[in-house]
């Protein structure tokens, strides 16, 4: 599949149809995660112990990253996912710079910290070429339909 401006409607249509749920699929994995076993996933991502306080923090994190989720696998299909997009958009842009900064910082530097960092900095740009695409489409579909009731219909005498 391309993803340069050449790239059709279908090619493109298509990202987002496997994009959305396989980000999807991830972000719930972490968010039951963090609900399950939040001291792991901090120990995994970060190299650090988990005070219990904290591990209150993370569960509640793990319960908003799965309502996200929730959000936009239902809202996939409205309006070309255009919403489901633009949360994934967010989180995973906001996520990138916030553990890539942790990284750069050098306290919190767990196994998988530049992994996830990696696979969030990715995601986000296909997101981001998704959206815009999927904007695009809804503006030229909305234009199409303004100008429908504007046809002339009749035929000729």
């Amino acid at each position: 599949m391309r993803l340069d401006r050449y790239a059709t409607r279908k090619e493109m249509s298509g990202l987002r149809d496997i994009l959305v749920p396989f980000d999807v699929a991830i972000e719930g994995a972490t968010g039951l995660a963090l609900m399950a076993v939040p001291a792991l996933v901090a120990t995994l991502l970060l190299g650090a112990d988990l005070p219990e306080i904290a591990a209150v923090t993370a569960r509640v994190a793990g319960i908003a990253l799965v309502a996200l989720v929730l959000g936009c696998w239902l809202g996939r299909q409205d309006r070309g996912g255009i919403s489901a997009l633009a949360a994934l958009l967010a989180y995973n842009t906001l996520t990138t710079v916030y553990l890539g900064w942790l990284g750069v910082g050098g306290v919190f530097i767990g196994l998988l910290l530049w992994p996830v960092v990696v696979f969030h900095g990715f995601v986000t740009a296909m997101l981001a070429i998704a959206l815009w695409q999927a904007s695009r489409d809804a503006s030229s579909t909305a234009w199409r339909s303004a100008k429908a009731p504007f046809t002339d219909t009749r035929s000729p005498d």
